[in-house]
């Protein structure tokens, strides 16, 4: 969706600034709301976003920030990702079980 609304950002913000004289200036008028909604809807995808990480799921902040989680929120919500670190011996389930059961 960012990439959209980006894309709708940039192509609309080019044409109210170069299009003086070549583009039909009812086009023009047009993309000014067009503008101004896809403003609106980049920053309200944006802070859905920062709200979702920072209140829903804080432990992905920390991911992003530290480059590493807790195994309770990985094997809760990435738990195909923690099944392939057990096949592969990086981590046992004991451990993730007893990792689990302490939070």
């Amino acid at each position: 969706m960012q990439g959209t609304v980006g894309a709708i950002l940039v192509v609309t913000g080019l044409i109210m600034w170069l299009g003086g004289g070549v583009i039909d200036p009812s086009i023009r008028a047009w993309m000014i709301p067009l503008h101004s909604i896809a403003a609106a809807l980049g920053l309200a995808a944006a802070l859905s976003h920062i709200y979702l990480a920072v209140v829903q799921n804080p432990d992905s902040v920390r991911g992003m920030t530290e480059g590493s989680i807790h195994a309770n929120y990985a094997s809760h919500h990435h738990g195909a990702w923690v099944d392939e670190l057990i096949e592969k011996s990086v981590v046992t389930k004991k451990e993730i079980d007893a990792v689990s059961k302490a939070n």
